[in-house]
């Protein structure tokens, strides 16, 4: 008879999961908020598009009416001022969710003359291909954009001489335009060092 697997407390995937959530939960405690300091953006850039804090909130499987709630016990100084303030002043019967939490910070503490949209549109690839894929995530992580249009622009910012074969090649998602544009970007690398050992004379 085969041996009963244990998912009680003592399993391994139950310390992973642990793990995990206390991993995550120190993260989100070191991103907080900490507006003491001179950049006030502190604020803003981690608790709205953190991939930290929205991986603690589906690792710990938080539900959408207590993420306000995890993220209110981290807040200190002018943003504990600013969310007792918020809360008290709003008038909507609808209880607080996220989305609009996370705007309100938004507005209050993030920057002014943010425009990722300005920002992706004058992205260009300038080191390669992935250092300039690494910039492009950044910047669409900050946007809700549909996936046909967000591949345009990511084939857009390519060096023209690795986006025109791109194109010719019709990906279907930024992943699989990624995965093309690094394997064109190292063959054109091959042929160029193949060049250059042609081109160079024989030592005589």
């Amino acid at each position: 008879m085969g041996e009963v697997e244990d998912h009680g407390t003592g399993s391994v995937e139950y310390k992973f999961l642990q793990e995990q959530v206390e991993s995550l939960t120190n993260q989100l405690s070191t991103l907080a908020l900490r507006l003491d300091q001179k950049d006030s953006n502190s604020f803003a850039s981690p608790i709205v598009g953190s991939l930290d804090v929205i991986n603690f909130f589906t690792v710990a499987d938080i539900a959408e009416l207590k993420k306000v709630t995890y993220a209110f016990v981290h807040l200190e100084s002018r943003a504990l001022a600013w969310h007792q303030t918020y809360t008290k002043n709003r008038t909507s019967i609808i209880p607080l969710g996220w989305d609009e939490y996370r705007l309100a910070i938004k507005a209050r503490f993030g920057d002014p003359f943010e425009d990722p949209m300005t920002e992706m549109l004058a992205l260009k690839q300038i080191d390669n291909v992935k250092t300039y894929h690494d910039s492009f995530d950044l910047i669409l992580s900050k946007l809700n954009l549909p996936p046909a249009y967000a591949l345009s622009c990511f084939i857009s910012g390519l060096k023209e001489n690795i986006a025109s074969m791109v194109r010719l090649l019709k990906p279907k998602s930024v992943q699989e335009d990624y995965g093309l544009a690094k394997l064109l970007e190292s063959s054109l690398q091959l042929n160029n060092q193949t060049t250059k050992l042609q081109s160079t004379p024989p030592p005589s």
